[in-house]
């Protein structure tokens, strides 16, 4: 008898989390004999946590699913509790370094007490693990590791295309926020006299703070959310990165896939990307230093583009089979 799998998402919205998630679901075809899955949004804007709570328990009993298989922190307790009390196997993946990310998004007190929280769902009620780099799940307690396994992120086949361009041109894709602090970039960028076309995406508190900053400068362009970015990538062109902590950085290998050079932050996994998957092309600056940054991105800026040879190990049809093997496994 085949298994059935539900994976829980928190929103119905565009982000790499959902967008992982949603690979077990559609995309290139894997033999799939072994299980069936479907999907399951927690929250409906209109819904309490109660009511949410109560269709989810609802949904999973009447359906009998063996695995709960739930992204990002609300969608682990919820699925984790509904798991524990029907009798279900639970699988979360962990999609950040939580003892960062919460602190960086939420501020100390609230941040570590999500963290506290998190850790305690994992702990307790989760049956296995998916980190999504070796970096997050280096990050955990060991008791945590010892029931973990990596499976990386996989990328979008439809940014494994890309025209090339004549000119310079940058991309920047991302939240307008103080945890990915765009302002560093825009604000070394826009000293450099030379001409280049900017191409800036997503959206967030910051993002009339970062127009503000070059209001007058006509060689930027902010896009904001947008769905459709990769019809502007271009092969050989430059995408700059920052953050303060990153899990796996689905913009940044989606700029990889797309034949572009990534100048990014020193992270552990950008480390990662270029020592442990061997991702060519990766220009790696120290973080806050604007010295570092702009020599950085000269190196990026007069370095000859190197064909990479194993870029299609981001592709859907690899993530979808060490995915499937693990829910064969459970």
């Amino acid at each position: 008898m085949k298994k059935k799998i539900l994976v829980i998402i928190n929103k119905n919205i565009n982000s790499g989390p959902n967008t992982v998630a949603r690979g077990a679901v559609i995309g290139d075809s894997v033999d799939s004999n072994e299980c069936i899955i479907d999907e399951h949004i927690l929250r409906d804007k209109n819904e309490s946590l109660c009511s949410s709570f109560i269709r989810l328990y609802k949904k999973v009993k009447i359906n009998d699913y063996d695995i709960l298989h739930s992204h990002c922190l609300l969608p682990d307790i919820f699925s984790s509790s509904v798991s524990f009390l029907l009798g279900r196997k639970h699988i979360s993946t962990v999609h950040n370094i939580p003892n960062e990310d919460y602190i960086f998004r939420y501020g100390r007190l609230k941040g570590f007490t999500m963290y506290l929280l998190h850790l305690f769902f994992l702990t307790m009620m989760s049956d296995k693990l998916i980190c999504i780099s070796n970096t997050v799940m280096n990050s955990l307690p060991l008791l945590l590791r010892n029931k973990s396994l990596v499976i990386h992120n996989f990328v979008d086949n439809k940014f494994f295309q890309s025209s090339c361009t004549e000119q310079i041109e940058l991309f920047y894709c991302g939240h307008f926020s103080a945890l990915k602090d765009p302002s560093f970039i825009i604000n070394n960028i826009s000293s450099y006299d030379i001409n280049f076309k900017f191409t800036l995406f997503g959206d967030g508190d910051l993002l009339d703070y970062c127009k503000g900053l070059v209001v007058d400068d006509s060689r930027f362009d902010f896009r904001g959310r947008c769905e459709d970015n990769y019809l502007s990538y271009k092969r050989e062109g430059i995408f700059i990165h920052s953050s303060n902590t990153e899990g796996f950085c689905l913009a940044v290998a989606e700029a990889l896939a797309s034949n572009m050079k990534v100048v990014v932050p020193n992270i552990e996994v950008f480390n990662e990307f270029k020592n442990t998957l061997g991702f060519s092309n990766i220009y790696i600056y120290e973080r806050g230093s604007s010295s570092s940054f702009n020599d950085t991105l000269n190196q990026a800026l007069n370095s000859k583009f190197i064909q990479p040879n194993n870029i299609d190990y981001l592709r859907l049809y690899r993530f979808k089979k060490e995915l499937y093997k693990l829910y064969a496994l459970t």
